[in-house]
């Protein structure tokens, strides 16, 4: 925000402008994750959106983003990415 912030003008949105700086984070953090983790970014970002409107993960997209891995890998990795996924849609919205 410290460098948002400065270049906003008195008519600034400024709402919009905190949206667009939250959704900014929220993708960087999504790509760092999925790419730390061997997983699509978009696949993982689509959980992410779900999990904000539904407040459920979706067991079988979690399968499709863990196939290839083996059987321990994909346990490890579910968790992982379930906590991943709760802590992003709380750490991102705007109350």
């Amino acid at each position: 925000m410290d460098s948002v912030i400065p270049e906003l003008n008195h008519d600034a949105n400024i709402t919009g402008e905190l949206n667009h700086f939250l959704a900014d984070k929220r993708q960087a953090e999504i790509y760092h994750f999925a790419e730390e983790h061997r997983l699509e970014p978009s696949q993982l970002a689509e959980q992410v959106a779900e999990y904000e409107v539904s407040q459920h993960e979706n067991s079988k997209a979690l399968s499709e983003l863990t196939a290839g891995m083996t059987f321990k890998e994909k346990r490890t990795a579910k968790q992982s990415i379930k906590n991943f996924i709760i802590e992003t849609a709380k750490k991102f919205v705007m109350n």
